[in-house]
């Protein structure tokens, strides 16, 4: 798994019910679905998480435009 993988199925990003709730409950303010977007597209993978199942993970970490640091989590 490397960023190019990652981004190329950028576009077909979910997110699951766990992940809304943290992004709309985050105590620093909303996470936007378009922040997280951006990181997937500019940042990098700082960890990779390839046991995980049903499929592979890994950990990006990026600079949002507003600017804020922000780690995702992508399968």
């Amino acid at each position: 798994m490397n960023e190019v993988e990652v981004r190329r199925c950028a576009a077909n990003c979910r997110f699951t019910d766990h992940a809304r709730k943290e992004m709309d409950e985050e105590p620093l303010g909303r996470i936007h679905v378009e922040e997280v977007l951006q990181i997937i597209e500019t940042g990098e993978i700082i960890e990779q998480y390839l046991g995980d199942t049903p499929y592979a993970s890994c950990l990006i970490f990026g600079y949002t435009r507003a600017p804020s640091c922000l780690c995702a989590s992508c399968r």
